[in-house]
């Protein structure tokens, strides 16, 4: 995480290197794992990726057919029919995506809504990075909301805990922290972009 947060490597850099990480605490540091388990568990995680990979090409297809369907121009013309009121908009696309977060993965979601919504949103003078902050606190918003709730039911396996007992914690956080953020972040939208405007110069 350090990696990331201080730019030295991507995500998917910083994943390889906790990758080779693991293998070496693993076979020489607490000799918990041998070299035949490698091969077991190169095998799992083949799988494993290409269960991810499937899905993504999936979820692609599925956000390409709405590109050719000109779903943006439906989107935009709904959105249009509302007045093209630019907190109307914002309100509706919180609320569509806290949806889809419920019911789909972050990465399922992203890869169908962010191809139709962000074009429509700039025609609105809405910026594609502040929209972005919106979606990712949304859609994170929505994977620990129920009825699906994916990551609480990941932490709770983790954590051998129960649904029940993590549910008032997690509402208590939703109420208190997470949605007074997403108002702030929504109505102000410098909120998003002071970061990107000082470190690159964004829209300057």
């Amino acid at each position: 995480l350090g990696a990331i947060y201080g730019g030295i490597c991507t995500p998917s850099e910083a994943a390889a290197v906790s990758v080779f990480y693991a293998a070496f605490v693993g076979l020489f540091v607490y000799k918990k794992i041998n070299f035949k388990d490698c091969v077991q568990i190169f095998v799992k995680t083949c799988c494993t990726a290409g269960v991810c990979g499937f899905m993504v090409f999936c979820v692609s297809m599925v956000s390409r057919i709405f590109m050719v369907e000109n779903l943006n121009g439906v989107v935009e013309a709904l959105l249009n029919a509302m007045g093209g009121n630019r907190y109307v908009i914002l309100l509706c696309v919180n609320i569509l995506l806290i949806l889809f977060g419920m019911f789909l993965d972050d990465s399922s979601a992203m890869y169908i809504c962010a191809p139709i919504l962000t074009p429509v949103l700039a025609n609105f003078g809405i910026d594609p990075v502040h929209f972005a902050a919106i979606m990712i606190v949304n859609l994170g918003l929505g994977c620990i909301t129920p009825p699906c709730a994916s990551v609480l039911f990941m932490g709770a396996r983790v954590g051998k805990s129960s649904l029940t007992k993590m549910l008032p914690s997690t509402y208590s956080l939703i109420l208190f922290v997470w949605l007074p953020m997403l108002a702030i972040l929504t109505l102000f939208p410098d909120v998003a972009l002071w970061l990107p405007r000082v470190m690159l110069g964004y829209g300057a």
